[in-house]
């Protein structure tokens, strides 16, 4: 299971059975919907592998901007 927490206008998931963040917005709608995608069931049922958030803070930053060109 994850919490939804805000910060300012940074919204971060945190993942309660590893007590870690695993992921970093700046848009509340962005970070609802992985929110709820995570709960249900989406991608590691509560137990995101360490080499997802080794070196950060915050788990993976989803408010880097990135150039059209290249995305």
């Amino acid at each position: 299971m994850y919490e939804l927490r805000r910060h300012g206008n940074t919204y971060k998931i945190f993942e309660l059975k590893t007590k870690k963040y695993v992921a970093k917005f700046d848009n509340e709608e962005k970070a609802k919907d992985i929110f709820q995608k995570l709960n249900s069931g989406a991608a590691f049922e509560g137990n995101t592998p360490a080499f997802f958030t080794n070196g950060t803070s915050y788990g993976v930053d989803f408010t880097l901007k990135y150039d059209e060109e290249f995305s």
